[in-house]
């Protein structure tokens, strides 16, 4: 049978086509999370609650009593289907494996190394973007200088660029951006620095002629 999950409040639905279920298979280097489980059906129902699975192996452990309610089986989500690696459905007696229709699997138009999950939006699937990008499949670059100019020093611009952004101190000051010092403050600093070298050695020749006299 052909099952569908759909919830209003997560907007998500998930196809788990009866095709696409096998017995004594499981899809291997593509699992990111393992549960315990009561049955099948609470390992789809994890699948589905997870926004990156698309597919699941399930283990049956024949010395559970299910009677009473132990989570003796091992449910394993993968973010990936079997058409999409069908090298990786490996044969093992003691899995089954089930996956679900995955709108990301080809061509998907998630930019940007954005990542794409499956399930949601009318398109079948949506786009979670990096830092510094935004749109519905984040293909725009997110202008960081109109939405957060303070990340730059008060006496800084801030210049946008693909994916990021840059600070640069305005002239007359120096520094990385983020932290901007007035030349001038520098330059008197500095000023002081030279004078107190200056009388120093001053004293110190003063000093040595003093003695050399004697």
């Amino acid at each position: 049978m052909t099952s569908t999950a759909i919830d209003g409040e997560r907007d998500r639905a998930m196809l788990f086509p009866d095709y696409f279920f096998f017995a004594e298979r499981r899809l291997v280097n593509h699992t990111f999370e393992e549960k315990r489980v009561k049955n099948l059906d609470d390992c789809e129902l994890l699948c589905y609650l997870n926004e990156n699975c698309v597919s699941l192996n399930f283990k049956k452990d024949p010395d559970d009593n299910l009677e009473n309610n132990s989570l003796g089986h091992s449910c394993e989500l993968n973010n990936a289907n079997h058409l999409e690696y069908d090298g990786d459905l490996k044969t093992d007696a003691a899995f089954y494996y089930r996956g679900s229709k995955n709108a990301c699997s080809n061509n998907s138009m998630c930019q940007n190394n954005a990542t794409c999950q499956s399930g949601f939006t009318f398109k079948g699937y949506r786009c979670l973007c990096p830092l510094g990008f935004e749109g519905e499949s984040c293909e725009k670059d997110t202008d960081e200088c109109k939405t957060t100019p303070q990340k730059c020093h008060v006496n800084a611009a801030c210049n946008n660029i693909y994916g990021s952004y840059v600070c640069t101190c305005k002239p007359g000051y120096v520094g990385d951006g983020r932290d901007c010092a007035g030349v001038k403050n520098l330059w008197n600093l500095n000023s002081i620095i030279c004078i107190c070298l200056i009388l120093t050695n001053a004293a110190k020749l003063m000093q040595l002629k003093g003695t050399n006299a004697i």
